[in-house]
């Protein structure tokens, strides 16, 4: 019936009805954790980000680097924006840091 009568309500009366019936969690998404993220990773495991218009996990990479004593500072952090003409370049970092 509220998809019927109000489909630009209907994505709200969904979730309040699950938040009234199942609990607040199953509504609400915890904030991104990249320590959490890093821990679940390895050598042969690594992370990939998909990035949409606006996100930027930049500093999150670089605040969870420094908490390791790693920078670009130090020469052991490299950050580089893949686009066209960058695979070289990642390449040979790679190579340098490996």
């Amino acid at each position: 019936v509220l998809r019927a009568l109000r489909p630009d309500r209907l994505t709200f009366a969904l979730k309040k009805f699950i938040k009234e019936t199942m609990g607040e969690t199953f509504v609400t998404q915890p904030p991104y954790n990249m320590r959490a993220t890093y821990m679940e990773t390895s050598a042969s495991t690594p992370v990939f980000f998909v990035l949409f218009p606006g996100v930027d996990p930049t500093p999150w990479v670089e605040e969870l680097a420094l908490s390791f004593d790693v920078s670009a500072a130090r020469g052991n952090f490299v950050n580089i924006s893949m686009g066209q003409g960058q695979e070289k370049p990642a390449e040979d970092v790679l190579d340098r840091m490996s």
